[in-house]
């Protein structure tokens, strides 16, 4: 794949905290966190490539394997 796009998006989400007017102490306290991640790949190209720790494999292994 060359070109893809993937979103992901729940339409309504409702916090309970001691920070909102409409705090209900009745319920346990819940908050919100939107996350904007841009440039996945970008990042990913910037981290070094493993360079050791490897081991192979047997047969077993790699049928139980997911």
């Amino acid at each position: 794949m060359t070109d893809y796009f993937i979103y992901c998006r729940q339409i309504y989400a409702r916090a309970n905290n001691k920070y909102m007017n409409s705090h209900n102490t009745e319920e346990p306290s819940k908050d919100n966190m939107y996350l904007d991640a841009n440039n996945l790949y970008g990042w990913d190209m910037s981290q070094y490539l493993p360079t050791g720790g490897f081991k192979w494999l047997c047969e077993s292994e790699i049928n139980t394997t997911n």
